[in-house]
């Protein structure tokens, strides 16, 4: 029974794809290993060829140092030793970087191993290839790893580090690097320079490539940046979106290769692995039943290379196929986590654009002399401006607070039929609808008398629905009292003030609450209003009646016949070359230098300026305008 049994080991040993061996612990000699780990040696070898030897003639000497101490240690203290995946190099050209599963055990007896009688102490030794698990543990590890990369405005350096951390990390090489091609462009094809033909960018120059990352490249090669061509990896990998793989770079001495770190002496690669970042799609990907390679089919040639990966070996080798689908793999999410970056760091300053361009159009409303009360939709305040807030006695406590709870909390003194009615948010909605513009007699928190021009217009999102109001109070006091005085000319002057609160328009119908309603402000505003920038003195903001007024003292705004497109092309314009045209006069008619009008009193000196001036026409009209200035 014995006998039967042994036989049995014997055929389940031989046949089980774990290496098995044993070694007696005095010399290291082996008493039987099975057929797989003998299909692990570097020379083909039998069974018989080998039992009876030591274990320093039969594996390499430097894996015999290193596997020596431990060996001894368990034959001394009879402790089981366990290793799990142990990287192993051995197999580089044909499996890459493998990793095994090994288990020294302590065998005393002859009853603990019946099959092997011995009367020395012996070592079961068992290694278990468990190369195709850790990989796959090893690229699931990789792909968190880039992905926990992006989380702040500068993820794109830490994600392409973490992506050459992971090519090393699976298949062993220490010198690689990520070459990417500088504002690449979906669906564009790229000019080569050299004889190979290929569709220009669109701005007709080459473009080119930069090594975004590498790990053992010599530091005359780090701050590689050349352009796009026949003489580069990525250059065929563009034209033909494909692996490349180099086994002996000196079969093409022609090709512009990085120099690797050899010990601080810079070395051509002796092989090169050249994998394709794509820009990410969802095309399915086939094999090539010749080749064994991947393809993306008819639709490869469409797809848009981002740079690639490429990893260097000093010494001519080959890359086995195993490797390249790996990382062919890993080349795919590596494309998603650099397109996940760049755009991460495209939103981060496009919502810094937008920041600074709220604070700019904040300041603007602030500075605006007229008063602005912004509602929502179920008129609460959500924003009034300093010129309203000082008319009207408001501290910033009135934001959110409904329209009559706002304003009984006013100083001011208004007439009761101001806000009334049987259902007032009824009115008031009624009256955006209208855009009405009406006037109101009452006492400011100052004690002041005024009358105020007060009108409604709405902001629209982009179905066209009203989500909030804007209400404009503009100081038509003197208008007023000018009226009751001429009749006829109140009513010139009242129907001209009503036609332009008319037009407010929405630029933007997309934009939100504050860009929305600044541009509204600027056009409905009966006074010209302009923005210069004090550092180049050039226009950024400028309404149509500015445009209207500089046009009519002969400044050359064109096109005279569309204010809209002149008020466009004014922005940029150099405001000190414009208004050094016209002539300038003071109140009292004497000429007036640019140097002391309110613009540059504003610009050079930091004052604000108010001065009525006199500006001579192409007709010879002089033109009567009160002029403001502040910083």
């Amino acid at each position: 029974m014995e006998q039967e049994q042994s036989t049995q080991l014997e055929h389940i040993l031989r046949y089980m794809s774990v290496g098995v061996a044993i070694l007696t612990c005095p010399d290291m000699r082996l008493r039987y290993v099975n057929p797989f780990l003998l299909s692990l040696l570097d020379q083909p070898l039998t069974a018989d060829e080998v039992i009876g030897r030591t274990l320093a003639e039969i594996i390499p000497d430097e894996l015999f140092k290193l596997a020596m101490p431990f060996l001894q240690h368990v034959c001394a203290t009879g402790k089981r030793k366990q290793w799990a995946d142990i990287p192993y190099e051995g197999f580089l050209a044909a499996r890459g970087r493998t990793y095994w599963h090994v288990t020294v055990e302590h065998t005393p007896t002859k009853a603990e191993l019946s099959t092997f009688s011995t009367d020395e102490t012996t070592l079961l030794i068992t290694i278990e290839d468990v190369t195709d698990l850790a990989r796959s543990r090893l690229y699931v590890n990789a792909i968190h790893s880039i992905t926990a990369a992006i989380v702040g405005p500068f993820a794109l350096p830490g994600v392409l580090d973490r992506i050459l951390q992971a090519v090393q990390e699976m298949v062993g090489s220490t010198r690689c690097a990520i070459l990417l091609i500088d504002h690449s462009v979906s669906g564009t094809e790229f000019r080569y320079r050299g004889h190979l033909s290929q569709p220009s960018s669109p701005t007709n120059k080459p473009l080119t490539v930069t090594m975004a990352a590498q790990k053992g490249v010599h530091l005359l090669s780090q701050d590689w940046h050349t352009e796009l061509s026949e003489q580069l990896l990525l250059g065929h990998v563009v034209r033909d979106k494909q692996t490349l793989v180099i086994k002996d770079t000196s079969m093409f001495p022609e090709m512009n290769l990085p120099l690797l770190d050899d010990g601080g002496t810079p070395r051509r690669p002796g092989s090169v692995l050249c994998i394709p970042i794509f820009e990410p799609t969802d095309r399915r990907r086939t094999r090539d039943p010749y080749t064994q390679s991947y393809r993306e089919g008819t639709s490869t040639q469409k797809k848009t290379v981002l740079g690639t990966i490429e990893v260097y070996h000093r010494r001519v080798r080959g890359f086995p196929h195993e490797e390249v689908v790996l990382l062919e793999q890993f080349a795919q999410q590596a494309g998603l986590a650099i397109q996940n970056a760049r755009l991460f760091l495209r939103i981060d300053q496009l919502a810094k654009d937008a920041r600074r361009n709220l604070r700019q159009r904040e300041h603007i409303m602030q500075a605006i002399p007229d008063g602005v009360i912004i509602y929502d939709s179920r008129w609460r305040v959500a924003d009034a401006n300093h010129a309203i807030r000082r008319l009207l006695g408001w501290s910033t406590d009135v934001i959110g607070l409904p329209i009559m709870q706002a304003m009984a909390s006013s100083t001011a003194i208004l007439p009761p039929e101001f806000l009334s009615g049987t259902n007032l948010i009824q009115e008031l909605d009624q009256r955006v609808i209208e855009r009405r513009s009406e006037e109101v007699k009452m006492v400011g928190a100052d004690g002041e008398h005024y009358t105020m021009r007060y009108s409604y217009a709405p902001i629209l999102d982009d179905q066209g629905d009203i989500f909030a109001s804007v209400v404009l109070f503009h100081d038509v006091t003197e208008q007023t009292a000018a009226r009751e005085r001429i009749e006829a000319e109140v009513r010139n002057r009242t129907a001209e003030l009503a036609q332009r609160n008319q037009a407010l328009e929405l630029a933007r119908a997309a934009q939100n609450l504050a860009s929305a309603r600044m541009e509204l402000l600027l056009e409905r505003l009966p006074s010209g209003v302009m923005l210069v920038s004090a550092e180049d003195k050039r226009i950024t903001i400028i309404n149509r009646q500015a445009t209207q007024i500089l046009q009519a003292v002969g400044l050359p705004l064109q096109p005279l016949h569309d204010l809209t497109a002149a008020t466009q092309n004014a922005v940029g314009r150099n405001a000190e070359e414009l208004l050094r045209i016209p002539t300038v006069l003071s109140s009292t008619g004497s000429p007036l230098p640019f140097e002391e009008t309110p613009l540059a009193q504003a610009l050079y000196h930091g004052e604000a300026v108010e001065a009525e001036l006199q500006i001579i026409q192409p007709d010879g009209q002089p033109l009567f305008l009160l002029v403001s200035a502040a910083p």
